[in-house]
Order: C-alpha cells, then structure tokens, then sequence
C-alpha cells in the first residue's frame, strides 16, 4: 500500500521521512495565524492572493510557491498513493492547516475518499523517528461531518471581519476535536477590549514586568506560559520588536533590530540584542494593570485571518464576557 503523509511542519515531516513508514512526506511549513487570510474564488489561488496583500513584507514568506506547488503536484498524482494521512499537530497553525487543507481537496473525490487524519497530543517533530516508527496513531476517516466543519471553519477565519468565526462558539464542530479551543485561542489574540493588546502581546509584557530582563530570556519564558503557544519564536521577537520601536513604547531598553535573519547572522548585533536589559515604559506598566489603551498612542495595522485591524476598526475581543466587541462601540467608547 502506497502512503502520502501530510503534516504541519518541516521538523514533522523530517522524522517521518526518517521513520521510512510512508512513500512520500510533505510538510506544510506556513503559518495561517499571522498575515492575511484572504478569500478566493479559486482555492489554489490563496497564496498568490495573500502575496499581493503582503506586498514587500512577505518576501521572505518561502511558503508562498513552496506549499502552493506541494498542494498543485499533489492534487494531479493523487492517484498513484493508496491511502492519504494526514498528521495534525495540537497548535492553533497546525489546526488551520488541516481546515484549509480539506476544504481544498473536498472537490476531489480521489484525495478525499482516501484521507485519514490523526490528531497528534505532542508536536510530531518533537518525537523521534524511532518512535514514530513504532507509533500506533488513531486514526479516523474523514468523512461529511469533517469535511463540513472543516469548509465551515476555512470560510469564517478568512471573512472581513471575526464575526464569523465568533459564531462558531454555536456551531457542532465535534468532529475535529481540537477546532473548538482553536476558535477561542485565535478570538483571545484579537486586540483586547481594554488595552487593545492581544493575549501574547499582553503575556510579553507580564513576563518582563515579572522581572525578566534580557530578550533571550523573555522569549523563552513565552514560549513556557503557554501549553500550546499560538504563535512561533519569530512571531514572539517581532511582537517585542514591536512593542519597543513604536510612537509611544511599551517596552524601553531594547538595543538592535529588526528581529529578523540578518540580525541572528550578525554576531555582534545579537551579542548586543541579548545584553539588552528591559523594562517597561509608563505606558507598559499602565497595560499591565489594564489602565490604559495601546491605540490610544500607537498606530495598528495588522492582519487577523482575513480581518484587517486597524485604528478606526478595531475590533476587539472581551476575554471576560467572551464577546466581541464591534468596531463601533470601541469608536463610542472613545468619545466617551
């Protein structure tokens, strides 16, 4: 029997292939938590959509042709494989992936008829090919109730505004176990209703105003705050880049930048950005307590999914009464 196996990362993919159990391995390395999530008549166009809203800012998103043409030579030599699995990690990237990757192939009658899916309770890539190699996974078959949660969920996360995907709360999404805690976790990364601050971004600065000091050190103590953190090591240090190098910062203290590949290459910037000692500013501080509003200083222009945030729409999520809060009465409450 011929077996296809998709899964959410690189790492994943790796100890697959090394285990030697399937006859081709493809892991879907892009993340669907950050950036825009755009709507598209035709499926297969996502990437190239999503490039154009990026612009220059995604150049150095490698996923935008490498998935897009695992998924193009996939869907045409679907019949050469007996069976199709595919491996979804916990995380809320992962559980994207696996929404956007059966509502992609629901059309094709050969892919979907022959798909398994196993829903993994530890990173794939955390194991190693000797235990992947004697891993009894569960799997289930992906069928109609699947399939339809799956459309569902696709469709909502990639609206113009979250509403959509609040509604979700109402929808019977028991056949993916995990899309549930999917929806919440997303919904707490909107601005918040206080402090316009998304749930990482309000934890980044909990974990310095609990005495943490260098970046290395911060960033590392995210990624321990959460069981199954939303976003990934580069989101973290871009989250703090942009919480240090604003109009008003949160954050003082923070000597380089941009946290990107050119400055890990740079030995002696990173040097200096790991001696970097932090603090929060007045601002930073007043967040914490939840006494002031992050836009009230600085400006917002970011993607959720296929919602576009911004200062004058700003919609934003209340953690406390789990309810969104509409652009229009954020504009209110303003002009309070």
């Amino acid at each position: 029997m011929k077996r296809l196996v998709f899964t959410s990362t690189d790492s994943g993919a790796g100890c697959i292939k090394a285990a030697r159990i399937a006859d081709k391995v493809v892991g879907l390395a892009h993340w669907l938590v950050s950036g825009p999530a755009p709507m598209t008549s035709d499926p297969l166009d996502f990437f190239s959509a999503r490039a154009a809203l990026l612009g220059s800012a995604g150049a150095d998103e490698v996923e935008i042709s490498d998935v897009d043409l695992a998924f193009r030579e996939i869907l045409s030599k679907s019949s050469m494989f007996d069976r199709i699995e595919f491996w979804a990690d916990p995380s809320c990237n992962a559980q994207l992936q696996l929404v956007q990757f059966l509502d992609w192939v629901r059309p094709n009658s050969d892919v979907a008829g022959k798909l398994a899916l196993f829903q993994a309770n530890l990173p794939v890539g955390c194991r190693t090919p000797e235990e992947i190699a004697s891993l009894e996974p569960s799997f289930s078959k992906v069928g109609e109730a699947e399939l339809d949660a799956a459309t569902q969920a696709w469709r909502a996360y990639r609206q113009p505004t979250p509403e959509a995907w609040f509604s979700l709360f109402d929808a019977d999404l028991a056949s993916l176990p995990r899309l549930s805690e999917t929806v919440l976790r997303l919904l707490q990364e909107l601005p918040a209703a206080d402090t316009a601050l998304s749930g990482t971004q309000l934890q980044l600065l909990n974990v310095i105003a609990a005495g943490e000091r260098q970046p290395w050190q911060v960033l590392r103590k995210l990624v321990q705050c959460y069981q199954r953190p939303v976003y990934s090591y580069w989101h973290f240090g871009r989250m703090l880049d942009n919480l240090a190098r604003c109009d008003v910062p949160a954050i003082a203290g923070l000597t380089e930048g941009p946290f990107d590949m050119a400055l890990h290459d740079d030995k002696a910037r990173f040097e200096r950005y790991r001696r970097s000692s932090l603090e929060l500013t007045d601002l930073g501080k007043a967040l914490v307590r939840g006494e002031d509003d992050f836009s009230y200083h600085n400006a917002i222009d970011s993607w959720w999914g296929g919602t576009r945030l911004s200062n004058d729409r700003l919609w934003r999520w209340d953690d406390f009464g789990t309810q969104l809060v509409h652009p229009a009465q954020d504009w209110g409450k303003r002009h309070e």
